[in-house]
């Protein structure tokens, strides 16, 4: 907010003397007040309005420093004063063990993001051991990690990066055994021959601190991102930490002080993935038993194994500036030795961390079944200098990368219909309600809120409520956790053969009886198959006896149902079935009429197909091309061919129909209807053959022939 009066209070509030003997936890209200003014400067640096005339930045940085503190003169004015603390003397100087934990993340936090090499540079580890003296090594931590904070786009994961923010003077063997310790005398009497000027021990915490300062920046720089070489990185330099311990009897809760920030650093990554090699690192660590464990590093373990599961995976972590200084001050590399100690950071504090917490869960579910189902998804990404990928591969759910990055979101799996979300025309319709570009046969997206400020993208919001994408299966597949290879799904099963004189089925036949119910979900598909398939796919009894024409009429059923089922055509099913009907009912001589697709959906059929199937098509077609035709050609012109085999042999025709008429030869009833005879009324069979023959081939009447 910048507000001025809140800021000065603050910053005063950082450097406060000791009034009393009463005053405890001086340190943790130190640090306090200088994370609130980080907070209500929070990235803001010299930019804020308001604020110049007070001097946040130099005051800061002599409680970082050292130096003559502002209130000197008041301090001695009241040095008589009974009610002082008559245990503490701090005199005219700033006490830095007090006052640097505040300052430093308070400068971080103002100048975050703001990549500042002039602040930054206040900040930089002392190169020599004059001034390594003046800095105690776990501020040093501190000052690694604000100076991270304000070069936030320098923030690489490399090892060059770490080597680069160690002083050449630090850059000692950590492996080394410390002073004092009797693991290797001989080990020891080499170490202390190599040491030049200066105490390596001093300088192997100071190495230890920077290290374990960036590996936090990693963390923070990186939370949410899932990236895998970040996480390699600090896992690396867990393990490292974890061999140094095993090494070494002191420094031991140094070591695992800075495991624990590896380890919270590395679950920041991975926040909400359910990581299982992190997962069981975390694991081996959260049970150990050793006398150097305090009530904190338990906690710092616990607390990692809980952002890895965040929100139970549907949740991650966000690298806004409110998220990370959230973070930064629950993590706090500090930890408590009890569960009331507050000394030196308030532990109410650690629960912060919710306010970086963003759901970016991206769910799928089936629309036949309205349950969740795994779909492999590709997510497009705008380029970023930290992230080499723009292109990623995941199944949900799954939890979405930052979105700021994301271009597109697309289902990219053969066995579901497409749905294409574009982030960029959802943020462009907002005013008129549009919730997205949505694409695909069929597909939508539900979850989505009502229209909202322009600032706020209505994705984040529709992930927010959970954003659940409905995706329709294709027919002939199974979902991913029922067939993971794909090697179920129908088109990789043959067709099964109908039985031949009451043979036995093979066994891949018996295996397959279910075979339908496994692809589709419709009630008419599945009674279909059910009643009116061979027992391979409806699952009746094997060892039943059925006829011939059973036989033939369950066989056909069952092509048609694979074919219609293959080709994504279940509502061809009942059309292709009452087509192959036709010439049953035909020779059928007591079928009603009724009961049989008319001749006339026959011919207009054929006329439609050849008129789209023509090459090149006449200018006068408007017909829109077909990629897959609802019913095939070849079937419809196997149904007229037996029509006219039908109807040939009941003396219709004596020659090709076309051909009579042509020619004027006497043929049948079809040359005597021409010549203007009566309908045959005293035989209902011969006049529904005749109609059969005059429909089918679109026969004038007598009086248009006459003309």
């Amino acid at each position: 907010s910048k507000h001025r009066r809140v800021a000065e209070v603050l910053l005063h509030e950082i450097g406060r003397r000791a009034s009393n003997d009463r005053l405890q936890d001086r340190e943790g209200f130190s640090l306090a007040a200088g994370l609130a003014l980080g907070l209500v400067t929070l990235g803001q640096g010299n930019s804020a309005a308001g604020l110049a005339d007070l001097q946040i930045e130099n005051k800061l940085r002599k409680y970082v420093s050292g130096g003559r503190a502002h209130e000197a003169a008041q301090a001695a004015q009241a040095a008589t004063d009974p009610t002082l603390c008559c245990r503490i003397k701090e005199g005219d100087k700033v006490n830095v063990d007090v006052t640097a934990p505040g300052a430093t993340l308070a400068l971080g936090l103002m100048f975050l993001k703001t990549n500042n090499a002039s602040v930054a540079g206040r900040l930089q580890v002392p190169e020599t051991n004059f001034t390594l003296a003046y800095v105690r090594p776990d501020l040093v931590l501190l000052r690694v990690l604000a100076r991270n904070l304000i070069m936030w786009d320098e923030i690489v994961a490399s090892d060059e990066w770490i080597l680069g923010q160690i002083p050449m003077i630090a850059r000692v063997d950590l492996s080394a055994v410390p002073r004092g310790s009797t693991l290797d005398p001989e080990k020891v009497k080499v170490e202390e021959e190599k040491e030049h000027s200066g105490d390596s021990d001093t300088l192997r915490h100071v190495k230890t601190n920077i290290i374990a300062g960036c590996c936090m920046s990693l963390g923070l720089r990186y939370a949410g991102s899932a990236e895998k070489g970040a996480v390699d990185l600090l896992v690396k330099h867990l393990e490292a930490f974890r061999a140094v311990k095993c090494r070494t009897k002191t420094d031991r809760q140094l070591i695992e002080c800075c495991t624990c920030i590896c380890a919270l650093a590395a679950s920041l990554v991975m926040a909400g993935t359910g990581d299982v090699p992190l997962l069981r690192i975390l694991r081996a660590l959260r049970g150990r038993v050793d006398p150097d464990l305090l009530y904190g590093h338990h906690m710092a373990i616990g607390s990692a194994i809980g952002f890895l599961f965040l929100g139970g995976g549907r949740a991650t972590l966000s690298t806004s500036n409110e998220a990370i200084a959230a973070l930064v001050i629950s993590l706090f590399p500090r930890f408590p030795s009890s569960t009331s100690d507050c000394r030196y950071h308030l532990q109410a504090f650690r629960h912060l961390y919710v306010l970086a917490v963003e759901h970016r869960c991206l769910e799928t579910v089936d629309t036949l079944t309205a349950q969740p189902c795994a779909v492999p998804v590709e997510i497009h990404l705008h380029p970023h200098p930290l992230h080499a990928a723009t292109l990623l591969h995941t199944t949900t759910p799954c939890i979405l990368p930052e979105l700021s990055r994301i271009r597109r979101v697309s289902v990219a799996s053969p066995r579901y219909w497409g749905v294409t979300w574009d982030v960029n025309n959802v943020e462009s319709g907002m005013e008129s309600g549009n919730p997205g570009s949505i694409s695909g046969i069929p597909g939508s997206i539900s979850g989505m809120p009502g229209a909202g400020p322009p600032e706020e993208s209505r994705l984040a919001k529709a992930l927010r409520k959970g954003c659940v994408v409905h995706v329709q299966r294709k027919t002939g597949h199974l979902g991913y956790g029922q067939d993971p290879t794909g090697i179920r799904n129908l088109l990789a099963h043959s067709l099964p053969a109908h039985r031949a004189g009451g043979a036995p089925l093979p066994d891949w036949a018996r295996a397959s009886s279910n075979l339908v119910e496994c692809f589709s979900g419709d009630p008419a598909v599945l009674a279909f198959a059910r009643h009116l398939c061979s027992p391979v796919v409806s699952g009746a009894a094997l060892g039943a006896v059925i006829s011939a024409e059973e036989e033939e009429v369950e066989a056909f059923n069952t092509k048609a149902l694979y074919a219609c089922l293959t080709l994504e055509r279940p509502e061809a099913l009942a059309l292709t079935v009452e087509l192959h009907h036709i010439p049953r009912a035909l020779a059928a001589r007591s079928a009603p009429f009724a009961s049989w697709l008319p001749p006339a959906q026959l011919r207009l059929a054929l006329a439609y197909y050849g008129l789209l199937s023509a090459k090149p098509r006449p200018a006068a077609c408007s017909l829109p091309l077909l990629a897959q035709p609802l019913v095939a050609r070849h079937l419809l012109v196997q149904v007229r061919t037996r029509v006219e085999a039908i109807l040939r042999d009941r003396g219709v025709w004596t020659a090709p129909p076309r051909k009579d008429m042509e020619n004027g030869a006497p043929g049948g009833s079809v040359a005597d209807y021409c010549r203007g005879n009566s309908f045959p009324s005293g035989d209902a069979e011969a006049a529904r053959t005749l109609a059969t023959a005059l429909i089918l081939d679109a026969v004038p009447s007598p009086l248009r022939l006459a003309r």
